[in-house]
């Protein structure tokens, strides 16, 4: 058990982080129900790959989750994130877990064609931080809109490279709809 101190009682003895829950029998469908299944397939991933290696898969996996999201809906895009950022390195450990806890089959596969956007969203630490600015580019056109998180556009944009300055944007939290043939990708960047 972890984070023994975020209780509210003496009685709290932490978060469990080596479940054998498994999808989607011991779903509870309430986050404090089932954190022990994805927290316990994060750590056999984390057992497995290594602590740096997971720490920028779940990282980067913050700009791809949404209300609606589903567990193996995010198991995908572990595996996803493994072939941008690692080439594959780790597809099989990890998917080797996701499975343990019934979030992918073994016959799962990437399709890189649904699941890898066109354009590539890079420098986020650094616009993050206020250092740098955000680029967006890729080889064929389309459209962004840049949204606040109560949803008012503050910018849109057509074309094939775009730099988001730091200074123009105060902290916070901002979401950017992508439209590229035909489909739409939807990030979170902090400023």
């Amino acid at each position: 058990k972890v984070f023994s101190w975020d209780g509210h009682n003496e009685f709290w003895n932490g978060f469990v982080i080596n479940s054998d829950d498994h999808y989607p029998e011991d779903v509870q469908n309430n986050k404090d129900g089932d954190r022990d299944m994805w927290s316990s397939t994060l750590m056999c991933i984390h057992d497995f790959i290594g602590r740096e290696a997971t720490d920028s898969l779940v990282l980067e996996h913050f700009n791809y989750q949404f209300s609606s999201s589903i567990m193996p809906d995010m198991a995908q895009v572990l595996l996803h994130l493994d072939t941008v950022l690692f080439n594959h390195r780790y597809y099989q450990p990890i998917k080797e877990c996701l499975v343990q806890r019934g979030l992918a089959d073994y016959n799962l596969s990437v399709r890189e064609a649904d699941l890898l956007p066109k354009a590539l969203v890079r420098n986020s630490a650094a616009f993050a931080a206020g250092i740098g600015p955000l680029r967006i580019t890729s080889d064929s056109d389309y459209k962004m809109v840049l949204y606040s998180t109560l949803g008012q556009e503050l910018m849109r944009f057509s074309g094939k490279q775009l730099e988001l300055q730091p200074d123009d944007y105060l902290p916070g939290l901002y979401v950017i709809q992508l439209d590229i043939a035909d489909k739409s990708y939807f990030y979170k960047i902090l400023r």
